[in-house]
Formats: structure tokens, sequence, C-alpha cells
């Protein structure tokens, strides 16, 4: 019972408001034209089953690209002092990096 309580938590950090707009602001950036017609990233999709506390602090939160998994950013968020979420890193697939032209 322990871990499905700790699951759910990760699950509701990962799909807040807080959460999605760090991630939605790094695709921004990555991808200027993101969530429009012109965009190369049009949206995207939390795996919730790849959830995982970071043993650095915060949790990694792996989100897939237009439902591609080949196209995956994975996302550290963190509680910061003052009790709001910031970014800690992130990580992205080859395959992603090559349609942004990286």
């Amino acid at each position: 019972m322990h871990q499905y309580q700790k699951k759910q938590e990760m699950i509701a950090i990962a799909t807040s408001d807080e959460a999605r707009k760090i991630y939605e602001e790094y695709m921004k950036k990555k991808d200027p034209k993101a969530f429009t017609k012109e965009g190369i990233i049009r949206d995207y999709v939390i795996d919730n089953e790849s959830l995982y506390y970071n043993p650095m602090g915060g949790i990694e939160v792996k989100t897939y690209i237009n439902n591609n998994e080949k196209l995956d950013i994975q996302f550290g968020i963190v509680r910061n002092s003052e009790g709001k979420l910031e970014p800690s890193g992130y990580t992205y697939s080859g395959e992603l990096s090559k349609l942004l032209g990286e």
C-alpha cells in the first residue's frame, strides 16, 4: 500500500498545472512554434508508469511528444525552498533532437 501512495503522489505532482507549465515552457524554448500547426511539438503525454524519485531529490518525469515513444523528453523536477516546483534537468531523445535540427 505504501508504494501505491507514493506512486499516486508522484502522479499528482507530475500532472499538476505547475509541472505542466515547466514542461511546456521548455518545449516552447526548444520549438518556438510548439503546440501550433507549424510546430514540431504539437502535444505531449506524461508517462505515469515511468515516474520515479531521483535519489538526488525530486522526481523524474518522461513525456512523449506527438504520441511517439521515440520522441521523448525527460524532466527532473524538484520543490525549491519556497515549496514551488522547478526544473532540475532535462534529457531528450536523439530522434527529437534531429527533428529540432540540433
